[in-house]
C-alpha cells in the first residue's frame, strides 16, 4: 500500500517583526498527481481541537504549493504582516485525493538584528 504525503521540515528565513517567510518541503510517492492537493492553515476549530492557539497573523499566512529553486515541491508560507512574537505555532492542512493530513510547527523567529554601534 502507497504511503500518502508527508510533511517535512520547516525552514523559516524571516525573523521576529518580518513578514513571514518560510517553506515546508512536502515528501510526495512517486508520480503522486500534486494538481489535486489543496493546502492550508486549519481551521480556527481545528487549532483548538488541537489545543494551538489561533492568533490574528495566522488569518494573514498564505499557504502555496510550489516548486523550489531546487525542483523540490514545497510549501510556500507568507504574511504580508509582521510577525511580532519570537514563536509561532502553525498547523498545517493538506487535502489530497487519499485524505487529510495535519502537522503541527513551531516556528522559532530569530530577534531582529540591531545595528553594531561602535564607540569612538
Amino acid at each position: 500500500m502507497a504511503q500518502a504525503l508527508q510533511l517535512g521540515k520547516i525552514v523559516v528565513t524571516s525573523s521576529q517583526g518580518q513578514p513571514l517567510n518560510a517553506e515546508i518541503e512536502l515528501m510526495l510517492t512517486p508520480g503522486e498527481d500534486t494538481s489535486k492537493l489543496q493546502t492550508s492553515l486549519a481551521s480556527k476549530e481545528n487549532y483548538e481541537s488541537q489545543g494551538i492557539e489561533r492568533l490574528a497573523i495566522h488569518n494573514n499566512i498564505s499557504v502555496e504549493l510550489q516548486k523550489n529553486e531546487k525542483g523540490l515541491t514545497v510549501l510556500k508560507l507568507k504574511s504580508t504582516q509582521p510577525v511580532p512574537d519570537p514563536f509561532l505555532d502553525l498547523l498545517i492542512q493538506v487535502d489530497s485525493a487519499k485524505g487529510r493530513n495535519y502537522r503541527e510547527y513551531t516556528v522559532l523567529l530569530d530577534p531582529p538584528e540591531t545595528p553594531i554601534i561602535q564607540q569612538e
